[in-house]
């Protein structure tokens, strides 16, 4: 059994979900794969083996989109950018590998398609609260305010409004920028708690990761990947099933909030009435609110509303909701690991 956190773990994190309320918070994240193709098809490609309509991309702009089977299956979110060097590609964390053997998979002989090279050392951040752009500016001294209508795209890092999973400002640095930034922004003592405290936001917000949630076993409709997903582009792969599945407006399972007496580990069964609808994906203590998670289940089961269940060998109870708005995230934790 998972012993809940200790008081002074959960003091160190209720601080970071406060300064990520009423200051900034900078969270370190996993660092993305980084893909970069060049060729005068490279979006083409990109566009046509997944979900989302890449046409009209901006320099410095991420759109994210899904990497689908033909079962409609998630290979990987994504998120998608032009650069000066090319067309940047960033995937969740160790699927570098994954997301380039699908695509080079598909190059068609006429296409005009290159891998190329991205240097190493670059990292990952967040900064969230209503001071991240404060925060920001120790790094960026003569930076203009990111919003929503401007980012930052130089050889050294990319910069870009985020609202997941809550406002704030996304980073891509450098190997030299990175080490500025580990120097003014990480502090060892409360690291673990800023991670832990940005994925306890991030299942509050109803957010998927990898790979607790983006993987092999969901469509992505089912873990609330709609705004990754446009209805009106053409052709990809998986479509057929994802568009059925919108004309329809159901989806046989999604994403669900959960909140538990005691730990449970992720992939854990969830009974209604000794019947199963569904497994938990993710789970955190909060110092606030106790165990609380992200499940996919049955979509039927929870039309009506909470539900009491219980969840895992252990019957521990529990009560499951729907999510009263589902939104994505780019790369969350490789794992959702409990204090």
């Amino acid at each position: 059994m998972q012993a809940q956190p200790k008081p002074n773990v959960l003091s160190a994190i209720d601080k970071s979900l406060s300064a990520a309320e009423e200051d900034s918070l900078a969270v370190k994240l996993p660092t993305p794969g980084i893909v970069l193709l060049t060729g005068e098809t490279a979006l083409d490609l990109i566009d046509r083996m997944s979900t989302n309509d890449l046409q009209h991309l901006n320099i410095g702009n991420f759109t994210p989109t899904v990497l689908t089977n033909p079962n409609a299956r998630i290979i990987d979110l994504i998120w998608v950018s032009l650069s000066e060097r090319g067309v940047l590609v960033l995937t969740s964390p160790n699927k570098e590998q994954d997301v380039r053997n699908w695509l080079k998979s598909h190059i068609f002989f006429q296409d005009d398609v290159q891998f190329a090279d991205w240097p190493h050392g670059w990292t990952s951040w967040g900064i969230y609260g209503p001071k991240a752009q404060e925060r920001l500016s120790a790094l960026f001294p003569k930076i203009e305010p990111i919003s929503s209508t401007y980012t930052y795209a130089e050889k050294d890092a990319y910069m870009w409004f985020t609202d997941e999973p809550v406002n704030g400002i996304r980073l891509l640095l450098d190997h030299e920028k990175s080490e500025q930034a580990q120097d003014l922004w990480s502090d060892n003592s409360a690291e673990d708690a800023a991670i832990l405290a940005f994925e306890l936001l991030r299942m509050e917000a109803g957010i998927p990761a990898s790979p607790s949630e983006i993987n092999a076993e969901y469509i992505p409709l089912e873990v609330g990947l709609w705004n990754a997903v446009s209805f009106s582009k053409g052709c990809y792969t998986g479509q057929e099933i994802i568009a059925r599945m919108e004309s329809r407006e159901r989806v046989a399972r999604q994403l669900a909030a959960v909140h538990l007496e005691d730990f449970a580990p992720q992939g854990s069964k969830i009974r209604l009435e000794s019947r199963s609808i569904g497994e938990l994906t993710s789970i955190a203590h909060s110092p606030r609110s106790g165990w609380i998670g992200l499940a996919v289940v049955r979509s039927k089961a929870i039309d009506s509303g909470n539900l009491q269940c219980e969840i895992g060998e252990g019957a521990i109870p529990g009560n499951i909701s729907a999510l009263a708005g589902v939104r994505h995230l780019p790369w969350a934790l490789s794992e959702s690991t409990p204090a």
